[in-house]
């Protein structure tokens, strides 16, 4: 992390594996990241989320099944995600879940394709993605 013009780099995670796809909550306050967990890229990669503050990192999912590029979503109380999470085979599809509880995840896509790349309308009533 670092501010915007470059300066005060931080690093803010810790697996000793490859990370991608960083995104911060609405109030800025954590940081979810997709990673690998420990045993390296052989693994199904998880959502992580570190609290800027302390760095302290902790995995919110334990999915089986891969996971792409999750992103914040505003909600009432604490935090929600949508992200893409493999079916069958190559099909995905876009879920929504609560940070603290990854099981209670609602389907939001249906298609024969890879759905990803979601976008929110500032309100929260409307989503665009790829599929």
């Amino acid at each position: 992390m670092m501010n915007i013009d470059g300066t005060n780099v931080r690093q803010l995670t810790n697996l000793r594996s490859i990370v991608m796809s960083p995104s911060f909550s609405p109030l800025g306050t954590q940081l979810s990241f997709l990673g690998f967990p420990p045993g390296g890229p052989g693994k199904t990669p998880q959502v992580y989320v570190v609290d800027v503050a302390t760095r302290k990192n902790k995995a919110v999912t334990r999915f089986r099944k891969g996971v792409v590029a999750p992103v914040w979503i505003r909600g009432v109380g604490k935090g929600r995600f949508v992200g893409t999470l493999s079916e069958r085979g190559v099909d995905s599809e876009l879920y929504v879940w609560p940070v603290d509880n990854p099981k209670a995840r609602k389907r939001l896509t249906v298609s024969r394709g890879i759905d990803n790349s979601p976008s929110f309308a500032s309100d929260q009533s409307r989503f665009a993605c790829v599929s």
